[in-house]
């Protein structure tokens, strides 16, 4: 067995919707989740993208609470489980961006801007880490047309990378997330959010010197936003 994306792409097992279109005066823009360039699976231990951001930006220095930096590795396998999409669906302007996700509590519905919903599950099978038995967490590193570097998405948190800890909508074995950009050009101006999202652990108590994070599977989920050509 080797580690999966349940179920069978493009879709979700609770809501999916690929695509939205909405209109700007007489032009036609769509958000989409396309699948040709999201929801794909990525290496153990994190892309390039991903390892040289949570270096840059953790293990070098210290934290800014406790005086302690970080150590990121790459786990020694592959998951056996799964990552199930529950929820996966693009928001276009002036629509309720937000609710239910399969999983965790609700997201708040945006209505001014577009963006995505995106829920996810996790389920161990063998010898998998657990959410009853390891110490788990999301790291998710996202870029976007909106920032010029690619930055971990944490909440604002200075504690810790972990996107659970700083974000009350994910846990041990779940995630969800509703990246929305609301300002007034965000309808009428191109917009794309690629995130990087890996499942890890905390090996290392967090009163050590250092405190070591392995890093296992991950996947790349996003969405774009763009005017119709007629």
């Amino acid at each position: 067995m080797a580690f999966s994306i349940i179920p069978t792409q493009p879709g979700a097992t609770f809501r999916y919707q690929q695509e939205s279109t909405y209109f700007v005066g007489r032009s036609e823009w769509k958000t989409e989740v396309s699948n040709d360039v999201w929801l794909r699976q990525l290496p153990r231990g994190g892309t390039l993208r991903f390892t040289a951001t949570v270096n840059l930006l953790w293990a070098p220095r210290a934290n800014l609470t406790g005086g302690r930096g970080w150590i990121f590795q790459r786990a020694n396998r592959d998951l056996e489980g799964s990552f199930e999409i529950t929820t996966y669906y693009a928001c276009a302007f002036r629509e309720p961006c937000g609710g239910q996700t399969g999983v965790g509590p609700d997201i708040d519905f945006l209505t001014s801007g577009v963006g995505a919903v995106f829920g996810l599950k996790y389920h161990p099978v063998g010898s998998d880490p657990t959410p009853e038995n390891n110490n788990l967490h999301w790291i998710q590193v996202v870029s976007s047309n909106r920032t010029r570097l690619s930055f971990v998405d944490n909440g604002k948190n200075f504690e810790d990378p972990y996107y659970d800890t700083g974000v009350s909508v994910a846990g041990k074995d779940f995630f969800s997330d509703r990246p929305y950009f609301f300002s007034r050009s965000s309808p009428v101006t191109s917009n794309f959010f690629t995130a990087d999202l890996y499942l890890v652990e905390e090996v290392a108590s967090p009163k050590a010197s250092v405190r070591q994070v392995i890093v296992y599977n991950g996947i790349q989920w996003g969405w774009r936003s763009n005017q119709l050509q007629r």
